[in-house]
């Protein structure tokens, strides 16, 4: 017999909590060519990373773009350095990005 049955938003904040605590992806390095680059107004950058076999949804934020010395384009090929997180409300997963 399984456990008890979790609420969604539960589950999701489990994973949250197992994904923080892992010690390979709380701190990894991924290499990929950036796709679906967009500037938001808030400063932030929202892609994706990708190869030929599949693709990860990447975040940076303002403050970690400050420290980026390169203008990021469609296409470049880049290692992306950070940490993954879920995103509780939305259930999906993604690379916070420290540094590339």
């Amino acid at each position: 017999m399984g456990l008890k049955p979790v609420p969604v938003g539960q589950l999701n904040n489990y994973i949250g909590r197992v994904l923080k605590t892992d010690p390979i992806l709380s701190n990894i390095s991924v290499v990929g060519e950036i796709s679906n680059l967009k500037y938001h107004s808030s400063g932030h950058v929202y892609f994706s990373l990708k190869d030929d076999s599949s693709r990860v949804n990447c975040f940076l934020s303002w403050g970690n773009l400050q420290n980026i010395s390169c203008p990021l384009e469609e296409g470049m090929e880049v290692v992306a350095a950070g940490f993954i997180s879920v995103y509780e409300r939305g259930g999906y997963y993604s690379l916070n990005v420290r540094d590339i």
